[in-house]
């Protein structure tokens, strides 16, 4: 299915989407803090304008292209909804030279692991209602990150953007921290134009993490790999690496999908991080 034969009701709620965005710019956060954390992790922090303490907070983790553009829309949505947005790396991507090689996969996921501690040891926030959004191979190591050493969830929430479900869904299932550990409301977005995130490999992946928890999936006809990734030079295609494989992924990017999916998603982390204290009990 193309943008053009979108359901009317799929275009109204975009629209809404949209309008959800304009007002929460307006309740942007001033400039982001430096962040500096274990294993020479590095990152920007976004306290939101408004918030009682100890805060809510979303870990956000990049992909292979590091901090990006990509990351705007969510974390200006994510800041509106009151949450504290930390966002990191899983590589130095230095500006005048070649990137660190990505991590493989329990690696970056202990790496995620350590900034979710790091930012649980804030003092504006509660390290009880720590959420997580990853991109691409970010959302594989926010899956497959491990518990704290205290024996609790490294985050209350995931959000998972297009992970390359086929192959995690074995890495889930292989890992000794895998979907047993994983008792927190799990969100997974996809596109159905996207060869790395098919539905019936990401309806797998759903019933592995939903096991232990309450995992939910949304896909959007027409929508690539990236879909919320800008592109450049003009040009409204692109490549990503697959994740979980050899080879790239084709891109496509759409600003107007972008704004509905980060408004799904500070909705999602929201109402996870905010009930808590209820779902505990």
């Amino acid at each position: 299915m193309t943008r053009r034969r979108l359901p009317l009701l799929y275009a109204i709620a975009v629209r809404i989407a949209l309008a959800l965005f304009i007002a929460a710019s307006g309740a942007m956060a001033g400039p982001p803090e430096a962040f500096h954390g274990p294993a020479a992790m590095t990152g920007l922090l976004y306290p939101p304008p408004v918030g009682v303490h100890p805060l809510a907070a979303v870990l956000i983790v990049h992909d292979a292209l590091g901090l990006d553009q990509r990351s705007h829309h969510y974390i200006t949505q994510l800041n509106a909804a009151g949450l504290l947005v930390l966002e990191v790396e899983l590589r130095a991507n230095p500006l005048d030279g070649l990137a660190e090689p990505l991590p493989e996969e329990t690696e970056a996921a202990a790496l995620v692991a350590e900034a979710a501690a790091a930012l649980g040891g804030d003092p504006r926030v509660d390290p009880t209602r720590i959420g997580a959004l990853g991109f691409g191979i970010g959302a594989r190591a926010v899956a497959l990150t491990p518990p704290a050493e205290d024996g609790r969830l490294a985050f209350a929430a995931r959000l998972l953007l297009y992970p390359g479900c086929a192959s995690l869904n074995n890495l889930v299932r292989a890992s000794p921290h895998g979907a047993a550990t994983v008792h927190s409301p799990i969100l997974i977005l996809h596109g159905e134009d996207d060869f790395a995130n098919t539905d019936a490999e990401c309806d797998e992946l759903g019933a592995v993490l939903g096991s232990e928890a309450s995992a939910r999936r949304i896909s959007y006809p027409g929508a690539t790999y990236a879909w919320d990734l800008p592109q450049t030079a003009g040009s409204a295609y692109a490549a990503q690496p697959w994740p979980g494989r050899e080879g790239a992924i084709p891109v496509q990017s759409w600003p107007e999908l972008t704004e509905l999916t980060a408004a799904k998603a500070a909705a999602f982390l929201a109402d996870a991080l905010h009930n808590v204290v209820a779902r505990l009990d």
